[in-house]
């Protein structure tokens, strides 16, 4: 039950301790553990979990699938997938995406499928983000302008940057130096 459980949720299984029977760790390791059971699963009575389990497989390999490729024919998937052919591979597409397990597009004419980015909605809000940053920047920009045309049109600093003209001309002349600062 543990492997038929963890194949259910996880798509694979998961590393047992150490203190596990070696038997049961080298059943673990087939993902066709189904298959090669199925008289004893059914003799427990767990065929349903084990329905379930191959299901799930499915839909964890169509996931993972949308994660490596952007396009893929049917047939590729339901091969890829394991399944007997295009109209369960279809069948199955529909239903996770209907469930927003995945985004994706069927084209039914060239029987391809394209795989979405489900992170579409991050770029929306990331957008946004980004053009209240750059208002605000902006708005400190105009700011900044306004500050300094009023510094450099300020009748106090032109005096004083006069003077440090001036000043500048006297050391280059050897005249006396004053501390313009202090007028």
């Amino acid at each position: 039950k543990y492997v038929l459980l963890c194949l259910k949720v996880n798509g694979d299984v998961k590393p047992l301790p150490v203190y596990t029977s070696h038997i049961l760790q080298r059943y673990s390791k087939s993902s066709s553990y189904v298959l090669e059971k199925q008289p004893a699963i059914e003799a427990d009575a767990n065929m349903g979990l084990a329905k379930q389990v191959l299901s799930s497989m499915q839909r964890h390999k169509i996931l993972t699938l949308t994660k490596t490729y952007l396009t893929l024919s049917l047939a590729e998937i339901a091969n890829e997938a394991g399944l007997p052919g295009t109209a369960e591979a279809e069948d199955i597409l529909f239903d996770m995406i209907s469930e927003g397990e995945i985004k994706a597009q069927i084209d039914q004419v060239t029987g391809n499928v394209s795989f979405e980015d489900a992170d579409q909605n991050l770029d929306v809000v990331m957008m946004q983000k980004l053009e209240q940053k750059l208002s605000k920047i902006m708005e400190i920009s105009q700011r900044i302008g306004w500050f300094e045309q009023e510094v450099v049109t300020s009748e106090s600093y032109v005096r004083k940057t006069g003077l440090l003209d001036m000043s500048a001309e006297r050391q280059a002349t050897g005249a006396m130096n004053y501390d313009v600062m202090d007028m």
